[in-house]
């Protein structure tokens, strides 16, 4: 742990680049190569995010334009770049991933077929199909029934709806006669 400094107004990072930018323009880095460079950063802590960064920039030669720093540490979790980067070794260098902007992974097939999903629901309707007709041909009157049973209720419905047109027709008859014959006794 030599390779560490507990100085806390200057600090020393250990980096390891490694270059996912070059990939798309055929200049690819061979994975030895990339591996191998690792630079120390003096960091103060009155630097800002932006020197850090041109920090970065000047120990790789690295151009600015275009691309994105992702910094990660030993479990390849992202940190952010500030000024209060924790120190590490030598040995657990911090990794810096160049990458372009919306640099993506193309997108696989999908892997769920449709064909499968299709007769799994033609097998739930056609069982649900076949639990109807269970049930209608286990009771051989339910249609009979139900008719009574509509009809009933709509002779009702007639009947409640007659009595209904007979009193609003009695209520029409009645007039206004003015005020009441007797005082009320509010």
């Amino acid at each position: 742990m030599a390779d560490v400094e507990h100085n806390p107004s200057k600090r020393k990072i250990w980096v390891q680049l490694k270059r996912l930018d070059l990939d798309e323009q055929g200049m690819e880095l061979s994975d030895e190569d990339d591996h191998r460079v690792i630079q120390s950063i003096h960091l103060r802590d009155k630097d800002h995010s932006d020197e850090v960064k041109g920090r970065l920039c000047e120990a790789f030669q690295i151009d600015e334009e275009g691309v994105v720093f992702k910094l990660r540490n030993h479990r390849g979790s992202l940190i952010p770049i500030k000024r209060n980067i924790p120190v590490n070794s030598k040995s657990v260098p911090y990794i810096l991933e160049v990458v372009k902007f919306h640099q993506n992974v193309t997108p696989k097939a999908k892997s769920v077929k449709i064909s499968n999903q299709t007769q799994t629901m033609k097998k739930r309707i056609e069982d649900i199909l076949r639990r109807v007709e269970n049930i209608e041909s286990v009771t051989p009157g339910l249609d009979i029934r139900r008719n009574e049973r509509v009809g009933t209720e709509i002779r009702e419905l007639e009947n409640k709806l007659v009595f209904l047109q007979r009193r609003l027709n009695e209520a029409e008859i009645s007039q206004w006669r003015g005020m009441f014959r007797k005082n009320p006794l509010w």
